[in-house]
């Protein structure tokens, strides 16, 4: 009978291991997303022209500001000069005019008449909603920025066109965003553990945990890196991407309820962690029987 005598994998070490290799992957994603992907799609003519068109058309309706040059749109906000110190008042007039002017030009006056009795900043007076007195900044930038964002969904995404175009834009951000993370599980979770020995990621070279076949022993065979890699990837991270998250931290639950601290990725592709091949006296030890040796016996 052939054994693997190995010191046992600590939950916790475990634990930070994987909270390690999640925190680099979310890293590396992000870095690959602004510095290559994104600039990459952002070059090509489609990608401006959306990007264009899309922004072109919420400047427009007067709610958003978009600045060219530096590719960025917001919520309008009041601009005051220099030697004026702005009230809530003044922030009142000048959304007030703009919000209420894109309400009543797409015959939707009576839809922002509800947002403003619903909101504790207007009294109702003499058939008219006027500021209260004790309105803030705060209070009214609040409410306008919502009343915007209430226009832009219910008239402004009305518009076919319109959501076409956010539609449109949306698909390009989805497609860097998986180009980003793909390139990372590949680079991360499948180049590194078959540079490196004993199938580890970079988190597992930290903190020195090694990965054991119960068929072959402590020499992991490139086939059973690829399969138990594959099993992350597509389990713990694209799988988790879809699920919020869920089957990321089922990872992690099921590596610490196991005995063994075995993951779902070990189950699956018969392999166990260790620590060292050699344990001392004091260390937790693990006796694992190799399922190939009793098999010949």
């Amino acid at each position: 009978m052939t054994q693997l005598k190995i010191k046992k994998v600590s939950k916790l070490k475990r634990f930070f291991c994987d909270l390690f290799d999640l925190i680099l992957t979310t890293i590396v994603t992000l870095v690959l997303f602004s510095l290559v992907f994104q600039p990459l799609f952002s070059n090509t003519t489609k990608y401006k022209t959306t990007y264009n068109n899309y922004y072109e058309a919420l400047s427009q309706t007067g709610l958003y500001t978009y600045d060219k040059t530096k590719y960025t749109c917001n919520i309008y906000v009041p601009t005051f000069d220099k030697d004026k110190v702005p009230n809530a008042e003044d922030y009142y007039k000048s959304y007030e005019s703009k919000v209420s002017s894109y309400f009543i030009g797409n015959e939707k006056e009576e839809r922002f008449l509800e947002l403003k009795s619903k909101s504790k900043i207007f009294n109702y007076v003499d058939g008219k909603y006027v500021l209260k007195e004790d309105a803030t900044i705060n209070d009214v930038s609040s409410f306008y920025v919502s009343a915007i964002k209430v226009a832009t969904d219910e008239i402004f995404f009305a518009n076919v066109e319109n959501a076409n175009l956010k539609k449109t834009l949306n698909s390009y951000y989805f497609a860097i965003i998986s180009l980003s993370l793909v390139t990372t599980l590949l680079i991360l979770f499948i180049g590194v553990p078959l540079l490196l020995d004993d199938g580890q990621t970079i988190g597992k070279k930290i903190f020195n945990i090694k990965v054991a076949s119960l068929k072959t022993g402590y020499k992991v065979k490139i086939p059973t890196i690829l399969y138990r890699q594959v099993i992350v990837i597509i389990v713990g991270y694209i799988a988790g991407t879809f699920t919020f998250l869920l089957s990321t931290l089922a990872f992690f639950v099921v590596s610490c309820v196991n005995k063994e601290t075995k993951s779902i990725a070990d189950i699956l592709a018969n392999t166990i962690l260790y620590e060292n091949v050699n344990p001392e006296d004091d260390d937790e030890v693990l006796l694992v029987q190799l399922q190939e040796a009793e098999k010949k016996g």
